[in-house]
């Protein structure tokens, strides 16, 4: 399930997410922190920022590189096409290790290493009565070829949009607070007293080093939520659920977060704290949530790459302009004595992003209809693959007024055999309380098929 596989995938993000904390505090100010290696007077003193930014275009430019040179393409309608960045990736690869002594005939494209041992999941061939093809390279993967991916208007209905605004809405709010955050922590304490709720100044007046500390701590627990207490929760309660609960309460830590420096001395750091691991919580739930929500309101596989795309681009945008505005808003704040201006209003877009999750709904809340699980009891074999091939993939049959794409029943036997074994992956993102129900029948229905498939051929032999 995609809320065990997805922690242990993003565990290339957590070493990041510490190092580079890490490193954008110990890189600031070198000309301060480092007066021996670099002199005053030189640009390294005009920008003391300049370093740690150098260092992140050069990580970011090195992904970019890598990305265009080595990385294949998974979409079905596109891995036929010719990738001039993985050719000319292949022959800087082939160029290095002929440097390296390796000889000429350890440098031919062997492509069979590339290549998954079981296709499509599943290792066992039937042969079927118009082909000699087999569940690994017939059925699945003609079907595959011949779907018609479904129009935009279908892609992008209104659940999807509705999750893809709050996605945005959640970019931007997130995105303010590490912002706002370490600002907060490097402002000098304040001299004065608040005049009231409202009016009042100063931070914690922490160094850049110690800042570049605590968030390499935060990153160290954002791994420990994401492979410990994520797979945990995501068992017992819905996506829909956990994102609702975290947006509507997610404005009220906003709203409290400046208050944490009115507090005493001996106050503040527990405080400060706790707003840390909330933050770090929400964020770590909250993300893979939503994420969850579009994946499952995607009516095809097909289109899930577009509409993700289209969401990782709002979020984009969003995350451009929650420092860019909300930082603007601290700086109006902070001339009329209102530390907390750019906080409170980052409050009201989270207010907004709560308020988004009072339309959502989620597949995985609803239960099987008892028509629907009676229908799956009383089909044929052919019928009954057909099902879990539709709610298995989530891909709609294709042909002249929407007929099967299954032509006989052993092909139905062979398909769903082969769909047991894929269903998974295609189905990952889709888990709750509602979806064990729904799917412990496709389950039962595909071992069924599997065992039907493997009587028959030894019945053959």
């Amino acid at each position: 399930m995609i809320y065990v596989v997805q922690p242990f995938a993003n565990m290339t993000i957590f070493p990041g997410s510490i190092m580079g904390s890490a490193l954008g505090g110990l890189l600031a100010d070198p000309v301060k922190n480092y007066p021996n290696t670099f002199a005053q007077g030189t640009i390294w003193e005009a920008y003391p920022y300049l370093l740690p930014n150098i260092v992140c275009a050069a990580v970011v430019i090195s992904g970019l590189i890598t990305g265009l040179l080595f990385l294949e393409e998974t979409n079905q309608t596109a891995k036929g096409r010719n990738d001039y960045g993985l050719v000319l990736g292949r022959a800087i690869s082939r160029g290095v290790r002929r440097l390296f002594g390796k000889k000429p005939e350890e440098l031919e494209d062997d492509t069979s290493e590339r290549e998954p041992l079981l296709q499509n999941g599943n290792s066992q061939s039937y042969s079927t009565n118009n082909a000699s093809t087999n569940a690994a390279t017939g059925p699945a993967e003609d079907t595959v070829k011949n779907i018609k991916a479904p129009s935009f208007k279908d892609a992008f209905n209104y659940q999807v949009i509705l999750q893809i605004i709050a996605y945005g809405l959640l970019a931007y709010h997130t995105m303010a607070f590490e912002q706002l955050f370490p600002v907060l922590l490097s402002m000098p304490k304040a001299t004065h007293p608040a005049k009231d709720p409202i009016h009042f100044t100063g931070g914690f007046g922490l160094p850049s080093s110690t800042i570049g500390l605590i968030y390499s701590v935060q990153g160290l627990y954002n791994m420990f939520c994401q492979i410990s207490m994520f797979p945990y929760v995501a068992k017992r309660v819905s996506s829909l659920t956990m994102f609702r609960w975290l947006s509507i309460t997610w404005p009220i830590w906003y709203i409290i977060v400046p208050y944490v420096v009115l507090l005493p001395q001996a106050a503040q750091w527990p405080f400060l704290a706790v707003i840390i691991v909330v933050k770090i919580t929400y964020n770590a739930f909250a993300y893979p949530a939503n994420a969850l929500l579009l994946a499952n309101h995607a009516p095809s596989l097909l289109v899930l790459g577009t509409i993700n795309g289209v969401a990782a681009s709002i979020a984009s945008l969003f995350r451009a302009l929650g420092p860019s505005i909300e930082g603007l808003a601290q700086s109006v704040g902070l001339t009329h004595g209102i530390m907390g201006l750019g906080w409170w209003t980052t409050a009201i877009v989270a207010v907004l992003g709560g308020i988004s999750t009072i339309w959502m709904t989620d597949p995985d809340d609803t239960p099987a209809d008892e028509e629907g699980d009676s229908a799956i009891d009383n089909e044929s074999l052919a019928d009954a693959a057909e099902i879990v091939f539709r709610r298995g993939s989530r891909l709609p049959p294709t042909g002249p007024e929407g007929q099967t794409l299954i032509e006989n029943e052993e092909m139905a036997i062979s398909f769903a055999a082969g769909t047991h074994h894929g269903r998974k992956m295609s189905t990952a993102s889709r888990f709750g309380p509602g979806s064990s129900r729904r799917f412990s029948l496709v389950d039962d229905h595909a071992r069924r098929l599997s065992a039907s498939a493997a009587s028959m051929q030894s019945g053959r032999g």
